[in-house]
């Protein structure tokens, strides 16, 4: 999957319920645009939210599964 350019290898059956995905990125509405459509396909029920990552101070896109 490519995301703001990058391309990540996600193991998503390893995303279970409780787990969240960072996505470093400037335009997290892009960003969500292209994560969405694999989200979608795979019936997956997720929250996400533009933050900046309190850790390292990057600005980017994170997405929980509940």
């Amino acid at each position: 999957m490519r995301v703001a350019g990058v391309e990540y290898l996600i193991n998503w059956r390893a995303f279970t319920k409780g787990r969240s995905l960072f996505f470093p990125c400037l335009d997290s509405k892009a960003a969500w645009r292209e994560v969405r459509p694999v989200v979608r396909r795979l019936k997956l029920n997720v929250v996400h939210k533009s933050i900046v990552d309190p850790k390292s101070g990057i600005r980017g896109l994170r997405i929980w599964r509940v």
